[in-house]
């Protein structure tokens, strides 16, 4: 596969990742529980494997970079579920959800190390 699927795949899965995880942050309804998880799941497996599938067609090492956007991604995987676990919490979430987003677009975009 080309570079390009995997970079855009990528990106459009970590959007609907943070559209997910913002929907549970917003509205965690217990009826609405069992369809988010499972959505943010599978997304969230799309985004690990394509991230790792455009380092390797760009053929880039292991790096601290990298280390950090699989700790942002980790973030991202937890907030749906604990959206619904600490509903009380929200804004809490909410903040935690948009510095790993942040954190990870500054990662790719100066890799610093």
């Amino acid at each position: 596969m080309p570079i390009t699927f995997y970079s855009i795949l990528h990106i459009v899965s970590v959007i609907l990742l943070a559209g997910i995880t913002f929907s549970a942050i917003a509205s965690p309804q217990p009826e609405r529980r069992k369809n988010m998880l499972m959505g943010s799941g599978i997304v969230a497996m799309v985004v690990l494997i394509t991230g790792f599938g455009a380092l390797a067609r760009l053929g880039l090492p292991f790096q601290g970079w990298v280390a950090i956007k699989v700790l942002c991604w980790l973030v991202l995987a937890m907030a749906t579920p604990m959206a619904f676990r600490r509903s009380e919490q929200a804004g809490l979430w909410r903040a935690v959800t948009f510095g790993a987003i942040l954190i990870a677009v500054l990662m790719v975009e100066l890799k610093p190390f």
